[in-house]
């Protein structure tokens, strides 16, 4: 599972990853590889202290289409599962190299749900939905 390091704005999903880890699921954090759009995940443990140092050039991490199941952030999504991410497409990117049979599941509070958002065609959507008032299947994920 691959996961996101929270930063103030977003959920943060330490004690979540915590429990899956204690289950047995590998948890993938992101980290920024120096000259590439394309984060490398990797083995991780507490999703709000994830390292942020960029490794270095041409570093990989475990293959993207390897990964069953990704929880995304977002500044802002809509019940049809777009997303408004972070503003710098690292994501888009990433998510871009997954296996197609992968699911997308946007970890969000209420508040930052929307009917409408202005997305770009690069902009990845999710296929479910996770706020405080429950799990959504989008319109993407039907």
């Amino acid at each position: 599972m691959a996961a996101y390091a929270a930063q103030a704005f977003e959920v943060p999903l330490s004690s979540c990853l915590d429990a899956f880890a204690a289950r047995g699921a590998q948890v993938l954090l992101p980290r920024l590889v120096r000259g590439s759009r394309v984060l490398a995940f990797t083995t991780g443990h507490g999703g709000d202290a994830a390292d942020f140092t960029p490794l270095p050039a041409g570093s990989v991490g475990v293959p993207l289409d390897t990964v069953g199941v990704w929880l995304v952030p977002g500044v802002a999504f809509t019940r049809d599962g777009r997303r408004l991410g972070r503003g710098r497409g690292y994501y888009d990117a990433t998510l871009a190299l997954r296996a197609p049979t992968s699911v997308l599941v946007g970890i969000a509070f209420e508040c930052s749900i929307f009917d409408t958002l202005t997305t770009e065609p690069h902009d990845v959507s999710v296929d479910w939905l996770a706020t405080e008032r429950g799990v959504f299947r989008t319109r993407r994920g039907s």
